[in-house]
């Protein structure tokens, strides 16, 4: 058996792979690693994703950065959350990646928590988290569960959190 063509599959399997990282596909990757211990770093790489991807546009990668964003400003500027949340929610409709929704759905969640909304809260995150179960995105299905038992155990009914 000879190895070479398996060995030539491989190598351009990994340059197509190499191919798929773009700049705005790098700064998104870099913003959400940023998330919980660089929150302001966080932001201006999802500001430098958002403003690559008007010149080089992809749906999946505008929205992840409209999630961050939403994410950073919740507890900073209700306003801009609210707007990064409504610019990713218009682009759903066009998105491939299903998980997307379920993040919008956990940024909703937190609006709704922070201004005193429990219930509403609640009913983000449970569907936050069928979200990401019908997505099979394991990452964003931790992120809603946690979410959903957070506020669970906040509201005393620590058996369900």
């Amino acid at each position: 058996m000879n190895p070479r063509p398996l060995m030539l599959a491989l190598l351009l399997a990994a340059g197509s792979a190499q191919a798929a990282s773009t700049p705005a596909r790098e700064l998104v990757d870099d913003a959400r690693a940023a998330m919980r211990s660089d929150p302001g770093r966080s932001r201006a790489l999802a500001e430098q994703a958002l403003a690559e991807l008007a010149r080089h546009p992809d749906v999946d990668l505008e929205v992840a950065a409209h999630w961050v964003l939403c994410d950073y400003h919740t507890e900073r500027d209700r306003e801009a959350a609210q707007r990064h949340l409504a610019a990713g929610r218009a682009l759903l409709p066009r998105a491939t990646r299903p998980a997307l929704a379920a993040q919008l759905l956990g940024c909703e969640g937190d609006l709704a928590e922070l201004a005193g909304e429990s219930a509403q809260a609640i009913a983000l995150y449970e569907r936050s988290v069928a979200a990401a179960r019908a997505a099979h995105d394991d990452e964003v299905l931790a992120n809603a569960l946690f979410q959903r038992g957070y506020l669970r155990g906040v509201r005393g009914e620590l058996s369900s959190g």
